[in-house]
């Protein structure tokens, strides 16, 4: 314990940030020894509160599943497995020369948008309707650190392939020339399987054949729609 250690209730915003600085690498008793008049206790339950963590050593071991790793997933999903902080593990991986930004086999958010033909906002909509995640890797350059996104190209050239196969009844209204709410109707009454209605405020996306399908079963008799004929 130190000499004239005192019991004092406040703590200074000075020995916070010593207690911030010296934590992650110093035990409670060598961080006492630079505040006078706090106790080895003190300042170890100081410590705690303001949540700081002790820095784990890279082991050998460490460093050989990092390099299994990288490249394989995403920042997030790397330090994750490792049990350490993104940051760390970037900066672990700068030092053991190991490739930094996007992963080998992706590509970048912004440079699919522009093979596939879309604005990347549009890219991004459209992978959000077919459930492909956009991950995110942090990059160093120049002028500090930003972040990036990264795609799996084959999932992206599936989820547009999808995409493109499907259209609203507000699209193929205009293509068939009949209204909007005359094909919902025709594709209730037709049977056939149909994609669940999105959330509010998101577009009801339908394959464009089961749209055709049901155009040609469906028809009227009197004032009712009913099924003319089998689906091929």
């Amino acid at each position: 314990m130190n000499p004239g250690a005192r019991k004092g209730p406040h703590w200074t915003p000075a020995e916070d940030a010593i207690i911030l600085e010296l934590g992650p690498r110093l035990e409670a008793k060598d961080i006492a020894a630079s505040l006078p008049g706090r106790s080895v206790s003190a300042v170890f339950h100081r410590w705690h509160k303001l949540g700081v963590k002790k820095r784990r050593l890279w082991t050998r071991a460490d460093e050989r599943h990092l390099m299994l790793l990288w490249g394989s997933c995403s920042l997030a999903t790397v330090a994750s497995k490792l049990g350490r902080s993104a940051m760390t593990t970037y900066w672990r991986a700068q030092r053991l020369g190991l490739g930094l930004g996007c992963p080998r086999g992706y590509e970048y958010l912004s440079d699919a948008a522009t093979r596939a033909g879309f604005a990347t906002s549009t890219l991004r909509m459209i992978l959000r309707w077919a459930g492909v995640h956009v991950e995110k890797v942090i990059r160093r350059r120049v002028s500090g650190t930003c972040r990036r996104f990264f795609v799996n190209p084959e999932r992206v050239d599936d989820a547009v392939a999808a995409w493109l196969a499907t259209e609203t009844p507000e699209a193929a209204s205009r293509r068939l020339g009949l209204a909007a709410e005359t094909i919902v109707d025709r594709l209730l009454v037709s049977g056939l399987p149909l994609p669940p209605k999105p959330g509010h405020k998101r577009h009801w996306r339908i394959p464009s054949d089961t749209i055709d399908r049901a155009m040609a079963m469906v028809g009227r008799r009197g004032k009712h729609l009913v099924v003319l004929k089998e689906a091929a």
